[in-house]
């Protein structure tokens, strides 16, 4: 079994574009235990001024994660919440946010920290005075980009989301019609996941499907494919280039994992284990088409696969030979 190292998660945290700042849930104040790149750009400050402060002195409005601290500010409860604040930020600036809260649990059913990220655009009220600084100005401009890119990623599972796959599938699209070549479409359904849900709850089904995510993102090593999440309970992968083999191998592959991953399914229709099914479809462009009926074509063959109780549906232009 591969393990990460305390390293290697840093380097993830560092290189992410969502800025993230994590603080101490136990000690008054929340102080600031880390901070990435982003945020210090966001804020204007260095992480070595913020590391070791109490998070109060950058957040001065809106609801702090849940705390024993004496603060005027309401505490929230511990879970996975989305609040407004107000930060400070370098040069007097403040900085108005959409800030997602998850709690990080350093024993079983208890929080020990806390990671905060921004999420959505940046309004700096009063900012003239700031864009005086053509730096800081250059600065807040490229934030606000890395952030806006947030708005194509699926926050529970970290794959693309919906409006992502949709544009990636117009551009391909487009080429494959232009070269004359085959684009292939196979969308993944989980299945019985609201009797799970009903079962074990909400925090237990994001988990579920942070894990079915990881198994079908981990299973596309061609260029040419792609991930997304494009509903509750679904997940796309557009296939660049397809030929059968790799068709097949691709879905067997994920078909395969998400079996090993063994959870426990007591209302399932299908199998005593969390499972899922797909429909698949695989065409050459015509001038006149639409990519959005490539997908309703893979999504009419899932859904007819379902009322064959999970058996696999795919048309003839999806065999290739």
């Amino acid at each position: 079994m591969i393990k990460f190292t305390k390293s290697i998660i840093i380097q993830v945290l560092d290189n992410n574009p969502t800025p993230i700042i994590i603080v101490a849930a136990r000690k008054p104040g929340l102080p600031v235990v880390y901070m990435n790149p982003a945020i210090e750009i966001l804020i204007g400050k260095d992480a070595a001024e913020v590391i070791g402060t109490p998070f109060t002195d950058i957040m001065f409005e809106g609801n702090l994660p849940g705390t024993a601290d004496e603060c005027d500010v309401g505490p929230v409860q511990n879970t996975d919440c989305a609040d407004r604040q107000k930060w400070r930020a370098g040069d007097d600036l403040s900085l108005s946010l959409n800030v997602r809260m998850v709690p990080l649990h350093d024993r079983p059913g208890q929080t020990g920290y806390w990671m905060l990220s921004v999420v959505g655009d940046v309004v700096p009220p009063g900012a003239t005075q700031a864009y005086e600084s053509a730096a800081l100005h250059d600065e807040l401009v490229d934030a606000r980009r890395q952030i806006k890119s947030l708005q194509r990623i699926d926050s529970l599972t970290g794959l693309a989301n919906r409006a992502a796959f949709d544009e990636l599938l117009e551009r391909d699209w487009a080429i494959a019609r232009r070269e004359k070549r085959q684009i292939g479409v196979v969308i993944f359904s989980v299945d019985c996941l609201a009797e799970y849900g009903d079962i074990f709850g909400r925090h237990a089904t994001d988990a579920l499907l942070r894990k079915v995510a990881h198994a079908i993102n981990g299973t596309l090593r061609r260029v040419g494919d792609f991930g997304a999440r494009i509903a509750n309970d679904r997940f796309a992968v557009l296939i660049g280039e397809p030929d059968q083999g790799h068709i097949e191998t691709c879905v067997k592959c994920i078909e395969a994992k998400v079996r090993n991953l063994a959870i426990h399914h007591p209302r399932s229709t299908i199998s005593r284990f969390i499972s899922i099914s797909y429909g698949l479809a695989s065409e050459v462009p015509e001038r006149k088409k639409q990519s959005a009926t490539l997908l309703d074509k893979a999504v009419s063959h899932l859904e007819a696969g379902h009322k064959s109780a999970g058996v696999r549906q795919t048309d003839d232009e999806a065999v290739i030979t």
